[in-house]
């Protein structure tokens, strides 16, 4: 167990930019199905949703990746990371989800919307779930670093 969790801290130490943007990319593609999911109440019957979900997966992944990438997000070397990021991430989820509301209105209240079988409240419970995916898998790399380096101590201190 020690050794898988040693092997997966090295490989997320080792993740590049680009694959915190290919990442970022599948976990906010997922986000809206899953927030949809919370707002139907575990009903996933997707079906009469598809084409709408489609549509507002494509714009929120666009929107968030545009604002991460000018927010800097993708400048950080997450292996120290702490609170400034972390605010900085909530800062760039606010910011993207201003954007977010404003489009889904706009797109909402065209005649024949793409998007008007959707619930109003997908844009919110879409961002609080964009924002815990992108924290856990950013911060996952410094908790598992520090529980790497406190097994190794305890290891070391029982060995003496």
């Amino acid at each position: 167990m020690n050794k898988n969790i040693r092997k997966l801290s090295k490989v997320l130490v080792g993740l590049s930019t680009s694959h915190f943007l290919m990442i970022d990319a599948i976990c906010l593609a997922i986000a809206p199905f899953l927030a949809l999911g919370i707002r139907l109440d575990g009903r996933f019957n997707l079906a009469p949703y598809l084409q709408s979900l489609a549509v507002i997966t494509v714009l929120f992944v666009a929107v968030k990746l545009i604002v991460f990438y000018a927010g800097g997000l993708y400048k950080r070397y997450w292996q120290y990371a702490g609170l400034e990021e972390m605010g900085q991430i909530a800062m760039l989820i606010g910011l993207s989800l201003g954007v977010e509301i404003i489009l889904f209105q706009k797109l909402y209240h065209l005649n024949n919307s793409p998007i008007a079988n959707l619930p109003r409240s997908l844009p919110l419970l879409d961002a609080m779930i964009s924002f815990l995916l992108v924290a856990a898998i950013r911060f996952s790399i410094p908790a598992l670093e520090r529980w790497n380096q406190k097994r190794w101590k305890v290891q070391r201190r029982a060995s003496w």
